[in-house]
């Protein structure tokens, strides 16, 4: 019995060193290469018709809308028959429709598999990636996308866009919009936005956004250089917004009070702005908010503000203030008019700390 044990070990390791052996010689003379090379998946530029909409579903695919050097929309997508989901593109009325079809099952060998995988692993290439391009100067009358893990959309002008999942702007014009997901916008110029971004972090630089609604939830939205006019942005515990050389003009952000969550959090929300610029007439309400504004101008800004439970601080710059304690409750409110005003701010808090300077 021992002997039959000893035989089988000394098999079972001999097997072990051929094979290691063969790998290293499969290796050495570019076995591995032809395995990659052979189970590559396969690269597809498609040309299709003037488009004017583009209607996008897809679940696992990265899509890419920019404009180019092409005469004629052009797709370009990798196919392979096992490991990455087909893609569905037709034209009807001047609408190109992408999808994708998942498959049901797939039965593959291990040579296929590893080879898939060397080719994955290569960061050159992004295999799950959708890529349009339309001639320059085109503007599309509509955009549809749903379910995307991720676009980026450059160059364009699209007249109504409608997208669910994680969205990227890069110097694109929208005249009227909804989006649910993360949303990040640079050098764009965005009107009548709707955007709801629950639990995300989103993204405005050197932009701007005229007559809007956002929806942060949890989430914070973040701006640089940017303008935001007739915008309501309304916010839960945490969450909130970060700005830096922005300019509000009449903006309204809100904070739904603890009592009115359903779930009560120690994180409060918050409103920092560093050089900001107001115009028109600003407010900031709402529950439990931490407020830290520093402004381009504190002279020419008309202000109240009020918290009924913690403190407030004004900068030596502003206008004196008229300090008014409401013999209902503790709460104090500074208030400041001037007639060089070019812009007003109303901060009433239930609950956070107020730095105005």
């Amino acid at each position: 019995m021992k002997n039959i044990s000893r035989k089988c070990f000394m098999t079972s390791v001999v097997c072990i060193v051929l094979g290691a052996i063969l790998l290293g010689a499969g290796y050495a003379t570019g076995g591995l290469q032809d395995i990659k090379h052979q189970t590559a998946p396969k690269k597809v530029i498609q040309t299709v018709d003037h488009v004017t909409a583009l209607d996008i579903d897809t679940n696992f695919s990265t899509i890419t809308v920019e404009t180019g050097p092409v005469k004629k929309p052009t797709v370009t997508y990798y196919t392979h028959p096992k490991f990455i989901d087909p893609l569905e593109i037709k034209i009807e009325n001047e609408t190109l429709h992408i999808s994708e079809k998942p498959r049901d099952v797939i039965i593959t060998g291990g040579i296929e598999l590893i080879g898939f995988g060397l080719n994955k692993s290569d960061r050159n290439h992004n295999y799950r990636t959708t890529t349009i391009t339309l001639p320059k100067g085109t503007s599309l009358k509509e955009l549809k996308g749903s379910s995307m893990p991720q676009a980026t959309i450059s160059d364009l002008t699209i007249q109504d866009l409608e997208f669910s999942g994680g969205l990227t702007l890069l110097n694109t014009r929208i005249k009227k919009g909804k989006v649910f997901g993360t949303f990040d916008a640079t050098d764009s110029l965005l009107a009548n936005l709707e955007l709801k971004a629950d639990y995300s972090l989103s993204s405005l630089t050197n932009s701007s956004l005229e007559n809007g609604t956002i929806s942060l939830g949890h989430g914070q939205l973040t701006t640089k250089n940017t303008n935001l006019k007739s915008v309501t942005i309304q916010s839960l515990s945490p969450g909130g917004v970060e700005a830096e050389e922005t300019s509000l003009e009449n903006v309204t952000f809100t904070v739904t009070s603890e009592q009115e969550n359903e779930e009560t959090n120690d994180n409060g929300a918050i409103f920092t702005a560093h050089a900001l610029t107001l115009k028109g007439t600003n407010t900031i309400s709402g529950g439990d908010v931490a407020v830290d504004i520093t402004l381009t101008d504190p002279k020419t800004t008309a202000y109240k503000t009020k918290t009924e439970d913690g403190k407030i601080s004004l900068g030596s710059l502003l206008t004196p203030a008229k300090i008014d304690k409401e013999t209902t409750s503790d709460s104090i409110t500074y208030t400041a008019n001037t007639e060089k005003a070019t812009g007003s701010l109303t901060v009433e808090l239930n609950k956070g700390d107020i730095i105005l300077k």
